[in-house]
């Protein structure tokens, strides 16, 4: 069995291999969200420092557990995305209200002058 690290690097250069960029919501999702967020993030990291032919070492070296359950993957990746939408959403909405908070606090100060 690999160690985490080397998981979230296989999974990256997996990701790459499709022809995407790796982010931590696609390798999130190939790995089915079962580490730990600073695990990801250390083994993205790693990726990238990573020189080109290491990392398709990584895909030869690594557990091929690439399109076993590709629909399923699928779903997953879809589910973040939606949770990343709908945040960003919320993101939005209340950056839009603390904009008209402001516009409404100058528009009092400028009627001050």
């Amino acid at each position: 069995m690999s160690t985490p690290l080397e998981q979230v690097m296989a999974a990256a250069a997996a990701v790459a291999q499709s022809g995407h960029t790796p982010s931590l919501a696609l390798i999130k999702a190939r790995l089915n969200n079962k580490l730990p967020m600073p695990v990801l993030i250390e083994g993205l990291q790693r990726f990238k420092s990573l020189p080109e032919s290491e990392r398709e070492k990584l895909l030869e070296d690594g557990p091929q557990q690439q399109e076993t359950v590709p629909q399923q993957q699928a779903v997953t990746t879809v589910e973040v995305l939606r949770q990343e939408i709908s945040w960003l959403r919320q993101e939005q909405h209340q950056l839009k209200q603390e904009f008209a908070a402001l516009q409404q606090r100058l528009a009092k100060l400028e009627g001050q002058q």
